[in-house]
């Protein structure tokens, strides 16, 4: 099992079915989209990670987050918390590639 597979499985179908339902999508599009998104925030990461200020960066935005925001992702997506995730998430993406790339 590679690094995308582990990831990947780690998504069961409660929380694929939120996030289909969340974005209005077909649970099997929502499961492709997932494991397609997967190696393009891996490589976020790492491009991050590379530079010197990279981690800290990062770090700051983990520091900011709810620290329990995964432990309940699919009853989040359902549970009307979708704005404090989709910003903690936009916080994410923007330090991985740049908020001018979102």
């Amino acid at each position: 099992m590679n690094i995308v597979e582990l990831i990947t499985s780690q998504f069961g179908s409660q929380i694929v079915g939120a996030i289909a339902g969340a974005v209005g999508i077909e649970q099997d599009k929502a499961q492709s989209g997932l494991s397609s998104s997967i190696p393009a925030l891996l490589a976020g990461l790492v491009g991050l990670t590379s530079k010197p200020e990279g981690t800290q960066t990062f770090s700051n935005v983990m520091d900011q987050a709810d620290p329990g925001f995964l432990d309940n992702l699919a009853g989040a997506l359902q549970g009307g918390k979708q704005d404090s995730l989709i910003e903690t998430g936009g916080k994410m993406l923007g330090a991985l590639f740049g908020d001018n790339k979102l």
